[in-house]
């Protein structure tokens, strides 16, 4: 079978996935049927969900995202994320934008930050007067600017000082439910947003961390959930409060993908209720088709 073939069947049985996803979540009664925005089925013919309730965690329209991870790669390369490479690229999204080629959102991909800040600090190395002049230009010019993160894994950063209540045993990753990490990021979040931030890109997620006390107490499976919990809902009430924001999931999400790095393994079978999750965790994937029940 030519490489061509198996590209096209690869395809084929990803969008067979989604598809069974979407009609999954619905026969599982996962959908949103009771957002308040969700208009109500009245008619005898119908049943009562309604197919605006699957959309509502998505955008009603595709959105088109430029991410500057393509012209470096600090995990397998020597090309090093700087403030000239990025306005270089800023630079090029607004010349393509001038002969109609569509881009609403800039992704600032990682390693932005300054390994002992919190990610509230640029690379002083790689960015010397911080992103400001980014942030400008993106918005003098119409382009919304998003930001990654490492989510609760320590990639190329430094536990804060609050983080530290939360560190697993290997000092690797903080739990979501404990200590001082997760309310901190969430300050975080609203501190970049409130900066210009619309997108919020979280890799490297960990689900599996806790406490060395909780591991004492706690099984693998209620540590998973109660991690997804936390994550889960802060994001809801984050995105109640900035409704025009959009969050991204990558690695740590699901089970095997292709990265420059191994994810972290589900500690169970997956099911319908974690996939309604990671759904409601992403927001920039195309309205995906509705089923009835």
């Amino acid at each position: 079978m030519d490489v061509r073939r198996i590209a096209l069947l690869r395809y084929c049985i990803e969008l067979v996935s989604v598809l069974c996803v979407a009609g999954g979540l619905r026969a599982q009664n996962v959908g949103d049927e009771n957002h308040p925005r969700a208009p109500s089925v009245t008619s005898p013919h119908t049943t009562s969900w309604s197919p605006r309730a699957l959309r509502e965690p998505f955008l009603p329209d595709p959105v088109f995202v430029y991410n500057n991870w393509s012209s470096y790669d600090e995990l397998s390369d020597h090309v090093l994320l700087t403030e000239q490479l990025a306005m270089k690229e800023l630079d090029e999204i607004i010349r393509l934008r001038r002969f109609g080629v569509r881009f609403d959102y800039y992704m600032m991909d990682a390693f932005w930050f300054a390994p002992d800040g919190g990610y509230k600090t640029w690379r002083k190395s790689s960015w010397p007067n911080g992103p400001d002049q980014w942030l400008k230009r993106c918005k003098d010019n119409g382009v919304l600017p998003g930001l990654w993160f490492g989510t609760n894994a320590l990639v190329k950063i430094d536990a804060a000082p609050e983080w530290e209540s939360s560190l697993n045993r290997q000092k690797q990753a903080m739990s979501f439910y404990e200590g001082g990490f997760f309310p901190s990021f969430v300050d975080t979040l609203e501190y970049w947003y409130d900066h210009g931030i619309r997108m919020f890109k979280f890799d490297f997620a960990d689900f599996t961390a806790a406490t060395p006390e909780a591991e004492k107490t706690q099984s693998r499976e209620q540590i998973y959930y109660r991690n997804v919990k936390a994550f889960r809902e802060a994001l809801k009430n984050f995105r109640q409060k900035n409704p025009d924001v959009i969050l991204v999931a990558f690695n740590g999400f699901g089970g095997d993908v292709e990265s420059t790095a191994t994810p972290f393994p589900f500690p169970h079978p997956i099911d319908l209720r974690w996939l309604r999750f990671l759904i409601l965790c992403i927001r920039a994937i195309p309205g995906l088709p509705t089923y009835p029940r």
